[in-house]
């Protein structure tokens, strides 16, 4: 089976880096390939309402995260035992919010209290896949080109912490080190509307006057061709 694909409900964004691929940087010192990534807050009614494309209705269906996450695993690792295998908190990608927050408190880091009262997952792409950036403009979407310098511009206003989007992502088991894991991985984003800045209000720039390359792409295309979470095993 190829990754599996799906469409989020609307979530909140946290840290966005979708416009520049960065590279991973702790103590100030930066290492590994550049990348694109992004944090999801989730509300936690909504974990079961990701679509998925069905073949037997021909249509999407909604599906439970952790579940297709359980699938993703057994496919990858026929004959795995979820249970030895995969640790909440450790190489399960599904985070509860009020943990992770608190365990940045601990580290002394600030403006945590976005993520409470949410689920919390991570995605990526590698930097020569750049994730297709859209906003919606009169009933279509219509991708942002990042290439020209106004477009960019207005993507990294768009595609940052606070604001609200949905996102066609992949799901897929990996392996890295000896451990496996289940990876999440950034196919498009789709801004849906702005919210309060994440360490401060909404300052948001408008944009006019730009051209762009409008079309009826739908992120369902393609379809049809951290602590006390539960792991359902």
């Amino acid at each position: 089976m190829s990754n599996i694909q799906l469409i989020t409900p609307e979530f909140r964004m946290s840290f966005a880096t979708l416009v520049e691929p960065r590279r991973y940087k702790q103590n100030g010192k930066e290492s590994g390939e550049p990348f694109y990534s992004l944090e999801m807050l989730i509300d936690p009614e909504d974990m079961a309402k990701f679509k998925r494309w069905d073949e037997d209705s021909q249509s999407l269906i909604d599906v439970d995260l952790s579940k297709v996450c359980v699938e993703a695993a057994k496919d990858k690792f026929p004959g795995i035992n979820m249970k030895d295998e995969f640790k909440v908190g450790v190489n399960w990608p599904i985070h509860d919010g009020d943990a992770h927050a608190d365990k940045r408190d601990s580290a002394g880091k600030k403006n945590n209290d976005h993520y409470r009262g949410t689920k919390l997952i991570k995605a990526k792409t590698n930097a020569d896949i750049p994730p297709r950036l859209y906003v919606r403009e009169n009933g279509k979407n219509v991708q942002l080109a990042q290439a020209i310098e106004s477009q960019a511009a207005k993507a990294k206003q768009l595609f940052t912490g606070g604001n609200y989007a949905y996102a066609e992502i992949s799901v897929a088991g990996t392996e890295s080190a000896g451990r496996k894991y289940v990876s999440f991985y950034i196919n498009s984003v789709v801004f849906t509307r702005e919210g309060e800045r994440i360490g401060g209000s909404s300052l948001m720039d408008r944009f006019a006057g730009y051209k762009s390359q409008a079309t009826d792409y739908d992120p369902t295309e393609g379809l049809s061709d951290l602590m006390d979470d539960e792991i359902p095993f």
